[in-house]
């Protein structure tokens, strides 16, 4: 007995090969009744009428909308998907740029157009050696440091990782970095 090749689509009332019918295992065939062509008009013209429906609900009922969102987020399921979309906003451009804003606020009190200001002032070079960053993270050259006064909090300027790390290294010592000129002058 041979496999059957075709199947007839009641919506467009043509006969079609298998492949271009979307699978179903419930079926005799394995097939959906109507075309993938028909699927996808039949899909093009419930869904505005389906769209509707869906944002009129929660409007009518906030507080049962919130509700049922909180239940689900406190839901193991919820609490899944929360944290694999919080995932993938934060490896998207404006995930970075929000991450980028949170830290300048907490660490420095600097928002991240005072940055980009110190940025510009500064050429895109760094303060002390007057060259741009050379520092990469996966292939991508860093952004420039902010260096500020440990004490008092007060940003001095943007420095390179090296000139920054250099600071760090001397814990911000004039006496040590005096120290560090004669010994290149003597050597």
């Amino acid at each position: 007995m041979d496999k059957i090749q075709e199947k007839y689509c009641p919506r467009c009332e043509t006969i079609k090969p298998l492949s271009e019918f979307h699978k179903n295992k419930r079926t005799r065939l394995g097939v959906k009744c109507y075309c993938k062509d028909c699927r996808s008009k039949l899909a093009a013209e419930a869904y505005p009428k389906y769209a509707e429906r869906m944002t009129r609900w929660p409007k009518n009922n906030p507080e049962k909308f919130k509700a049922t969102q909180k239940r689900y987020a406190q839901s193991e399921k919820g609490k899944k998907a929360i944290k694999r979309n919080q995932q993938k906003f934060v490896k998207t451009k404006k995930g970075k740029r929000r991450n980028r804003k949170a830290w300048l606020k907490a660490a420095y009190k600097m928002t991240l157009e005072q940055y980009d200001e110190m940025f510009e002032a500064q050429n895109g070079v760094c303060a002390i050696c007057g060259r741009p960053e050379t520092a990469t993270l996966n292939g991508i050259a860093k952004r420039l440091a902010v260096d500020h006064n440990h004490e008092t909090g007060e940003i001095r300027g943007l420095l390179c990782h090296k000139c920054n790390g250099t600071l760090g290294y001397v814990d911000e010592s004039i006496d040590i970095l005096l120290s560090i000129i004669i010994y290149l002058g003597t050597a």
